[in-house]
């Protein structure tokens, strides 16, 4: 029980110091450099602007539905997004759990729920609905769909539009 709360508290401390920062008045904010270290070019063109403040990632995301959700679903997250009901991102690297989820362009590494979907997925969509544009990886759902695809997808259903199959039940593959 003590850890819940210590757990609400951070997460209640760390949204309101967001909420602050992003309503904060007139004048410029920098960032120290010495915050951020990730390289400029692993980030890409990976950038959110909100006002007077440019943000790149966020390590935490949750949501309730879009667009109840901290951070705003424009940014990209690099680490856990947690959706109650509907998610969506911009870009994802890392755990992303729901009952739908939704990454608008890239998503690298595992989306868990009832019906996710991706721009491009390179990792591992588990769930009862996976839908993506362009698959590096694997999808294990009932019904599985990619457009293009460089792995494997488990299923009831398995569609990969192109292919000269374009439907497989089972298991169903492209390299």
């Amino acid at each position: 029980m003590r850890n819940r709360g210590l757990l609400s508290l951070g997460l209640a401390l760390c949204c309101a110091g967001m909420l602050s920062a992003a309503s904060a008045g007139a004048g410029t904010i920098t960032r120290n450099p010495a915050v951020t270290s990730v390289p400029r070019s692993e980030l890409g063109d990976a950038t959110a602007s909100h006002g007077l403040m440019t943000w790149e990632w966020t390590p935490l995301c949750v949501s309730l539905i879009t667009p109840v959700e901290l951070p705003p679903g424009d940014w990209d997250v690099r680490g856990l997004r947690m959706s109650l009901l509907y998610g969506s991102c911009s870009r994802l690297k890392g755990l992303d759990v729901g009952l739908m989820n939704n990454v608008k362009e890239t998503m690298y590494g595992l989306q868990i729920g009832g019906i996710n979907m991706a721009g491009y997925a390179g990792g591992l969509q588990f769930g009862l609905i996976n839908s993506v544009v362009e698959l590096k990886g694997m999808q294990i759902g009932l019904v599985n769909y990619a457009h293009v695809a460089y792995g494997l997808q488990i299923g009831l259903v398995n569609i990969i539009s192109e292919t000269s199959w374009g439907f497989c039940p089972i298991v169903f593959g492209s390299f």
